[in-house]
C-alpha cells in the first residue's frame, strides 16, 4: 500500500508546476460559477407545459416540470453544477404537462419543500410522484389564495386558488 503513495508523493514533487495549474484553474471555475445574489427568473419553454426557475443566489424555486428530461435540462443550464438542492417545488396543479418532468428532478435533487394546491391528481403518473415525494422527506404544504410562501430572501404570495381542492368542490371562484 505505501508504494503507489510514495509514486503519488514523487509524481506530484515532479510534476509540482502543472498540479499548480490545474488545481487554480479548476478553483476559478468553481468561484466564477457561484450565482449571485440577484432574484432571476427564468422560463424554459417545453412546448405545452412549462418550467420556471426562480433564484437568488443558492435558493432554488422550481415552477411545475413538463415533461420527463425538459425541466432537468433547464436546471443543468441555469443552476451550477455541484449545487444539488431545490428549495422549493410548486406544482400548479396535477396535469402531466404541469409535473411530467418532476420526477426525475427529484431523484436527481434534493427536494426541502413541496407546495401544491390540494387537488389530488387521478393518474398513475401522479400517485408514483406522490410516492417520490413523500419518500424524499421534503416538506408539503397545501397553499390557497392568500398563503405566503417564504424561502430565504424570497416570498412568494399565492393568488389562486381560493380554497384548496378547489376544482372538486365546485368553487371555481366565478
Amino acid at each position: 500500500m505505501i508504494p503507489p503513495l510514495i509514486d503519488l508523493f514523487h509524481w506530484a514533487y515532479r510534476n509540482w508546476a502543472k498540479l499548480v495549474i490545474v488545481l487554480g484553474l479548476a478553483s476559478w471555475l468553481a468561484v466564477l460559477s457561484f450565482p449571485d445574489s440577484k432574484v432571476k427568473i427564468v422560463y424554459c419553454n417545453a412546448g405545452q407545459g412549462d418550467e420556471t426557475l426562480i433564484q437568488s443566489g443558492f435558493i432554488q424555486i422550481l415552477i411545475d416540470g413538463s415533461r420527463p428530461g425538459r425541466a432537468l435540462d433547464c436546471l443543468r443550464k441555469h443552476i451550477p453544477f455541484f449545487d444539488r438542492q431545490i428549495e422549493l417545488m410548486v406544482v400548479s396543479h396535477p396535469q402531466l404537462d404541469h409535473f411530467g418532468g418532476l420526477a426525475d428532478v427529484v431523484k436527481r435533487y434534493k427536494v426541502i419543500s413541496f407546495v401544491y394546491n390540494g387537488i389530488k391528481g387521478d393518474s398513475r403518473e401522479w400517485e408514483e410522484f406522490s410516492k417520490l415525494v413523500l419518500a424524499e422527506g421534503a416538506e408539503i404544504e397545501v397553499v390557497v389564495a392568500g398563503d405566503e410562501v417564504k424561502i430565504g430572501e424570497l416570498k412568494l404570495k399565492v393568488l389562486w386558488p381560493r380554497s384548496a381542492g378547489w376544482p372538486e368542490r365546485g368553487d371555481r371562484g366565478d
